[in-house]
């Protein structure tokens, strides 16, 4: 739990990164001079996501973080493998996001499609050699890359103004940038901290065994909102970021997006709770069947989850002033 905790951390600077996209995305002008500042500090970002671990690594190191922490030094090793992991994922997600501006989504969504199912190729393939950890690795980083290449490709081929802008950075606009993506950021942090207490807790005052189950319950409980995720919240975000000038647009579109969710969470998470033995023993086997308790309970909240983390989560950030 620590060690995953750390490899949390580590996603701070690619957070900011992330809190630098939303800044963007609801920026009313996004002219040349703009543009080249939010792909300065994007760059800047990102690279300070890869630099940092490969400094915090070594001192961990001497400090015995692997005689402390259980697979400590296996934690490290992938944390820098996936330091630059995550360094892709963040360089696609800028390319995605200059697309998603201008609202191609369908395209966006059909290369993500095929980004995910090829990525499982290697995956696969190492894992029937016995490759362990670093079979999934090989899936994040072949999705990663093929995502990055994929939102290059189309906005090559959308005629993206990006390819002739000159990165230049203003100091007016990377302050209106930073300060607001500062705030994104630490809320993007403080969730990355609170979703990973309950673990904490149960590791500590419960035990290991049963934090198993939670874990595999939890994951399971999140499907209908994951779903509803993938569907809803970067339309949402980009759609209320357009409107956001806009109140009774933006109230009717915000109105829209709840009565979405209802109609598609409600009856996904009756059926988990319904069938949540079957399920656990399908797809985990018998072993894992007391995570059946938790997932019944747990999906009550996955219900609650998409009505304030799609509306709220993208109206707020999206309607805000920097």
């Amino acid at each position: 739990c620590r060690g995953t905790l750390f490899a949390e951390l580590l996603r701070v600077p690619p957070d900011l990164a992330r809190a630098l996209n939303h800044a963007y995305a609801i920026y009313q002008e996004p002219d040349e001079q703009a543009l080249g500042t939010y792909l300065s500090l994007s760059l800047l970002t990102i690279g300070a996501g890869v630099v940092l671990p490969f400094l915090a690594v070594p001192l961990l190191l001497w400090l015995g973080f692997g005689q402390f922490v259980e697979y400590g030094d296996l934690v490290l090793q992938v944390s820098l493998v996936l330091a630059v992991a995550v360094a892709i994922e963040s360089l696609g997600s800028v390319a995605r996001m200059l697309l998603e501006k201008e609202l191609h989504f369908g395209s966006v969504g059909a290369m993500q499609f095929v980004a995910f199912a090829l990525g499982y190729i290697p995956a696969i393939w190492l894992a029937l050699q016995g490759a362990g950890v670093w079979s999934l690795i090989a899936h994040v980083y072949t999705y990663y890359m093929l995502q990055l290449v994929g939102s290059l490709w189309l906005l090559w081929r959308m005629g993206h103004r990006v390819w002739q802008v000159r990165w230049r950075l203003d100091r007016a606009l990377a302050r209106h940038f930073l300060r607001y993506s500062g705030t994104v950021g630490i809320g993007f942090l403080a969730t990355i901290l609170l979703t990973r207490l309950d673990d904490f807790f149960i590791m500590t005052f419960v035990g290991v065994g049963v934090l198993g189950f939670y874990d595999r319950a939890y994951r399971t409980a999140q499907w209908p909102s994951t779903l509803l995720a993938a569907l809803t919240a970067r339309i949402a975000f980009f759609t209320y970021a357009r409107l956001q000038d806009d109140v009774a647009r933006l109230q009717r579109s915000v109105a829209l997006v709840v009565w979405l969710i209802i109609m598609l969470a409600l009856p996904l998470a009756l059926a988990i709770f319904i069938a949540a033995p079957d399920i656990v023993l399908l797809l985990y086997g018998e072993n894992w069947l007391p995570a059946a308790l938790f997932l019944r309970i747990l999906v009550l909240f996955a219900v609650v989850r998409p009505l304030w983390k799609t509306p709220a989560i993208c109206l707020l950030p999206s309607v805000s002033r920097a």
